[in-house]
């Protein structure tokens, strides 16, 4: 198209001034060739409307404006929503508590064996009894401990204490067994006092 605005009326200047004609109209006809020209090319390109038409407006208004029935609609699904959220969030929370129900009940039945007994480690227990009857040949009166541990002891047990008079230790306690117990089974061990007016204190088992 620029080739042409330029090429154009010096080709038409040329030709006027071969003709005979005067340079004066040479030059004039130069001078309106290109707007000549440019009309020409105006009148004869198609117009091209950039705004889209009326029925397209009035088709994408429709597309998104929703009807009140559309919009109850909507409303409509996001409460059952919500509300399926709502029954979803009271399932979890119930069943929750149902797995840590169930834990705290298997953890007591786990640990019953073992319950009201002092632990010593990750496998003794032990627990003074009261109201048991002392060896025949006991004369001052004596104490009992009962133990039991979770994965037992395979060849020794022994309870060492200490016999007290007042804050004083006067001896050393001790009863022993030289076999050993199984896992979760209850064994009573009797240490004998050797003075009157005493306390025992301080047990620690031996469990080998």
């Amino acid at each position: 198209m620029l080739g042409l605005l330029l090429f154009f009326p010096v080709g038409l200047y040329f030709i006027v001034r071969r003709l005979g004609g005067r340079k004066r109209l040479g030059l004039a006809v130069a001078i309106l060739s290109p707007i000549m020209l440019l009309v020409v090319i105006a009148l004869a390109t198609p117009s091209v409307d950039t705004n889209p038409s009326s029925a397209e407006a009035s088709s994408k208004a429709h597309a998104t404006t929703k009807t009140p029935a559309q919009l109850k609609a909507e409303k409509a699904r996001a409460r059952q929503r919500a509300r399926a959220n709502a029954r979803a969030a009271k399932i979890a929370r119930e069943r929750a508590r149902e797995r840590a129900r169930a834990h705290a009940a298997y953890v007591a039945t786990a640990n019953r064996w073992h319950r009201g007994y002092i632990k010593q480690d990750g496998n003794v227990y032990w627990r003074w009894r009261d109201g048991l009857s002392c060896a025949d040949y006991v004369s001052n009166g004596c104490w009992h401990v009962e133990v039991t541990t979770r994965n037992g002891c395979s060849s020794y047990v022994a309870v060492n204490a200490n016999e007290y008079r007042g804050n004083a230790i006067i001896n050393a306690l001790l009863d022993n067994q030289g076999f050993g117990i199984p896992p979760k089974t209850p064994r009573i061990f009797e240490l004998d006092a050797d003075a009157g007016n005493v306390s025992a204190g301080d047990v620690q088992i031996d469990c080998e």
